[in-house]
């Protein structure tokens, strides 16, 4: 009978270990699968300790009925949070989306089926820019 306890007691204790390991790393990318509209310096939590920020915007785009040698570009900067660890990124309309390793294999990237806002009309009045992201399980 002893011979038997000593197996199930070390299996016993391996799944034990197994199911805390898996708990501190990071999270399954099933549970990602999200949409999320979001205005400057807001934050959504994406799963437990782990928080994604949508930082700032920096618009170039030319203004409208203004004549421009470039037409400029919307850039969009985040930072993800995740046990401490923090990630920053940017993600810019027609580029491709990111993966970053706290989101286990999910992408983050826009919204592009959401109008971005419209070029601002001045420099001195910089418009409000929300974002619309999509969160992808891989």
């Amino acid at each position: 009978m002893r011979h038997l306890l000593r197996p199930l007691l070390v299996i016993g204790a391996c799944t034990a270990l197994y199911a805390c390991a898996s708990q501190g790393g990071a999270p399954p990318a099933a549970r990602y699968a999200t949409r999320h509209t979001l205005a400057e310096g807001q934050d959504v939590e994406l799963a437990p300790r782990v928080r994604l920020t949508y930082d700032s915007v920096e618009d170039s785009r030319c203004p409208p009925d203004v004549r421009c040698v470039a037409a400029g570009q919307l850039v969009y900067q985040f930072t993800l949070s995740s046990g401490g660890v923090s990630e920053q990124f940017t993600l810019t309309p027609g580029q491709p989306g990111v993966a970053p390793a706290a989101l286990g294999g999910a992408r983050i990237e826009l919204d592009e089926s959401v109008e971005a806002p419209p070029a601002r009309q001045s420099q001195a009045a910089p418009a409000p820019h929300p974002v619309a992201l999509k969160v992808l399980a891989p």
